[in-house]
């Protein structure tokens, strides 16, 4: 994935949100939404060690923060932890950051492999292959399928974010 992880994290987000039995006040709605776009980026944080220390001998995707066992271990105490003393806002900040993080693997498994059984097994597992057809290599993703589902997801976030921006805007003229 190149451009859906943010949209995608909005989309999740908001909808997991709007589905919670319990609502919560507005600049907490926005920390949320902002928890988990941050979060829905979150696993690319190695791109940094990837261009840095790696100098691209390894696929990215093949590190420990694109592994589910890795988020799943750090989510599990806070978690449990959260749950117990009943702090709603914290517990759904965790889950809105496990969500994402999730999310953020799911997406990349689309175009790429990511290890999803690891360490059990140390096979990556994906959708598809995208054949390398360009020197270039962004091209290869640009011109394939897959990046037709992107595009759907960033229109999709693009369509709620205005809807749901024009429908606070006309609650805000009715009440003035």
């Amino acid at each position: 994935m190149f451009i859906a992880h943010l949209p995608a994290g909005y989309l999740i987000t908001q909808l997991y949100l709007k589905r919670q039995c319990f609502s919560f006040a507005e600049q907490h709605r926005a920390w949320l939404v902002g928890v988990g776009l941050f979060a829905s980026v979150l696993p690319d944080v190695d791109l940094l060690y990837f261009y840095w220390f790696d100098q691209r001998q390894h696929n990215h995707h093949s590190y420990w923060t694109h592994t589910p066992v890795f988020w799943l271990a750090i989510f599990l105490l806070p978690c449990v932890v959260v749950w117990i003393t009943k702090q709603k806002l914290l517990l759904t900040t965790i889950v809105v950051l496990l969500m994402n993080v999730m999310l953020h693997l799911l997406l990349d498994s689309i175009a790429a492999e990511i290890l999803w059984l690891y360490p059990v097994v140390k096979q990556s597992f994906g959708l598809v292959e995208v054949p390398a057809q360009f020197a270039w290599w962004p091209l290869n993703f640009l011109l394939h399928w897959s990046f037709m589902l992107e595009v759907l997801i960033v229109g999709t976030a693009l369509y709620q974010l205005k809807r749901q921006y024009s429908l606070k805007y006309q609650t805000v003229n009715i009440q003035s």
